[in-house]
């Protein structure tokens, strides 16, 4: 039957988001996130994250001033993601400009602490 089963797509598997990375300074990349983080995405941030710290970050930025929403795949990822860079002697991961509802998930989930948050 047509239109009953799943719909293959020929597009990225994470197309509704996109990264960039650039260095803030030598200990400090910067991850910039585009889109929405849930779990069909929250995977490729994942790996951009786990491929900065393979480099020897030591410390990370996120920048989630185009993003437009987190889910709690999203928000796991992070949490791992900071969990990992400790246990390679790095000391944080910085998220940066939060828009109004994301930052509200951070704040409602006590994540905020748990974060440096810059704006």
């Amino acid at each position: 039957m047509a239109g009953t089963g799943p719909v293959e797509s020929s597009e990225e598997p994470y197309a509704a988001a996109s990264f960039d990375v650039a260095d803030v300074n030598t200990n400090e990349p910067c991850l910039f996130v585009h889109g929405e983080i849930d779990v069909s995405t929250s995977p490729a941030m994942r790996e951009q994250l786990q491929r900065l710290i393979d480099g020897g970050a030591q410390r990370l930025a996120i920048d989630f001033r185009d993003m437009s929403f987190i889910d709690s795949s999203g928000l796991g990822v992070l949490v791992g993601i900071l969990r990992r860079l400790r246990e390679r002697g790095g000391s944080d991961l910085v998220v940066r400009e939060l828009q109004e509802a994301p930052r509200r998930v951070f704040e409602i989930t006590g994540l905020d602490r748990l974060f440096t948050i810059e704006n």
